[in-house]
């Protein structure tokens, strides 16, 4: 099952690099959101803070050792500066540092892959960690299992068991996917071309479950298909008709599910669109429209739950938007849609095989190469212009500019307070998709605001009320050149070499360009 697991993971984050216009980071870093689980410790009912991280609750480690103090299961916290690891030791007292069980900081924060190893005892434990505003972050169910202490469910009350009385029980899996059939059955509706108009399609696992599910759109609907109970099943998730089409994952915070976001923007004599959250059992409907004259003045707004006709006011419809979180965006057909498909298709045959992916094939790499050449140069320009620091898209302010250039919005920074932070986190982002052999080049500067009007650019970093905000791009240049990839050079089994050339001008500048297997995906690096 772990083999599995691992394989399922290295089949999305390759398909992430292809069929995404930026990864999940590139525009929102590794988000978090705060909130609250319900628990019982040893049968007394308390509150815990966790952070949202990818639809799991992470539980910062000094409140875990705070509340098993005293219990069987108590154990203390160490630094070890010397070999930059955390070191447990199980039965020992813990001795507060202060801040333990304090309530988290409230909105999504920037968590970041931990650096530092977890030893439990004297040996290493494998422990998936992150940190976020300089505390470590850990799955309840994972210190259960290394300390061993009961971790339960109870799905009534929707309350997490503690009990340090009892040993822990590892989760019961789903049984095993089949995921050779899977892939073939797949492989067998994936259309053979999309069209320029409405034409997407990517894989992405949408309930959070580990298995994959392909998202197809091909006039006139879009469909979602998943693998269940050993059958591939199918539901209709958007009519593809007028304006454009965006597709998200999406979680229901209240409930913590996982589900698929469809956004029909625009198509008509207004603004606004429609919003469909599609979640395993059940789907929410809302929507928004902004009029406007012939001079362009707005007239009116009107916005809507369920059928257009069940009007409703902007506060209950921005009620329902805030309560399903936003995840990532995995459409992303833009940058070619004969390669797009073509990558999908060869991570489904890489699955089928029940091959590793340094041996997809070379028509599916040649694809993913090209889609990189076109994805390259807006990336560097992300860089470049600053719009590359995560940002939280909900919580921003308005920043006025020199001249008649008026207001653009700024974007809190979540989790960063220092240029430092804010550096780290591009360096993280950074190498999501690019091999770590090619260093970002990025430096953070914080310009203090006061609210008054300043001659500030896009990615411009803004310290306002002790909280940091990145200046969006309000319309600055563009990627530059187009590039594309015309064939491969050669290939070895961790880097592939490819010629390409002007997109416009067949005979104009060569380039060639490496992927680098790196990680378990193929990785960009910068062209020579």
């Amino acid at each position: 099952m772990k083999k599995q697991r691992i394989r399922f993971t290295a089949i999305l984050l390759l398909l992430a690099l292809a069929v995404t216009g930026l990864p999940a980071a590139w525009a929102a870093g590794n988000l978090a959101r705060a909130g609250n689980i319900d628990l019982t410790l040893n049968g007394t009912p308390l509150k815990l803070g966790a952070y949202n991280i990818g639809g799991n609750n992470y539980v910062k480690l000094r409140d875990v050792a705070q509340l098993l103090v005293g219990t069987g299961k108590q154990f203390s916290i160490a630094w070890n500066g010397e070999a930059q690891r955390i070191d447990l030791t199980s039965g020992a007292s813990y001795l507060p540092v202060g801040g333990e069980l304090f309530p988290l900081a409230a909105g999504d924060q920037y968590a970041a892959p931990s650096s530092a190893s977890v030893w439990l005892d004297g040996a290493e434990a494998a422990l998936t960690a992150y940190t976020i505003n300089g505390n470590n972050f850990f799955k309840l169910r994972d210190l259960g299992a290394a300390l061993n202490f009961y971790v339960g469910w109870d799905g009534v009350t929707n309350t997490v068991i503690v009990d340090t009385s009892k040993s822990y029980e590892a989760e019961e899996l789903p049984a095993a996917v089949n995921q050779s059939a899977m892939a073939q059955a797949m492989l067998a509706v994936l259309p053979p071309a999309l069209d320029d108009l409405y034409g997407d399609a990517c894989l992405a696992d949408v309930d959070g479950d580990g298995v994959v599910e392909l998202i197809v759109a091909c006039e006139p609907a879009a469909y979602l298909y998943d693998w269940q109970n050993g059958q591939l099943t199918s539901k209709e998730i958007g009519t593809l008709a007028g304006g454009y089409f965006l597709w998200y994952l999406c979680q229901n915070t209240a409930t913590g599910e996982r589900g698929l976001q469809f956004e029909s923007v625009g198509g008509g004599d207004f603004g606004g669109g429609d919003t469909t959250y599609y979640y395993s059992a059940y789907e929410v409907h809302i929507g928004d429209r902004t009029y406007f004259n012939d001079e362009g003045v707005k007239t009116g707004e009107y916005y809507y739950i369920g059928d257009y006709e069940n009007e409703v006011t902007k506060a209950d419809y921005l009620a329902i938007r805030s309560q399903h979180q936003t995840l990532e965006r995995i459409s992303g057909g833009w940058w070619d849609l004969d390669a797009q498909l073509a990558v999908i298709r060869a991570g489904l045959e890489v699955m089928r095989d029940g091959k590793a992916l340094n041996e997809i094939s070379d028509e599916g790499l040649l694809a993913l190469a090209k889609i990189a050449a076109k994805e390259i140069p807006s990336m560097v320009f992300e860089l470049d212009t600053g719009s590359i620091v995560p940002k939280d898209t909900n919580d921003y302010i308005l920043v006025n500019l020199w001249g008649d250039f008026g207001e653009v919005h700024a974007y809190r920074v979540p989790g960063c307070t220092t240029a430092a932070e804010v550096e780290a986190a591009v360096n993280n982002i950074w190498h999501q998709k690019f091999s770590r052999r090619y260093p970002v080049s990025y430096t953070a500067s914080v310009i203090e605001y006061s609210g008054q009007p300043g001659d500030y650019m896009g990615g411009d970093l803004l310290r306002y009320n002790g909280a940091l905000y990145v200046v969006e791009n309000y319309g600055i240049g563009d990627g530059g050149f187009e590039w594309t990839v015309d064939r491969m050079i050669s290939r070895t089994a961790d880097e592939a070499l490819f010629h390409g050339h002007d997109y416009w001008n067949e005979y104009g500048e060569e380039i060639t360009l490496a992927l680098i297997y790196e990680d378990g995906v193929w990785k960009y690096t910068e062209f020579q």
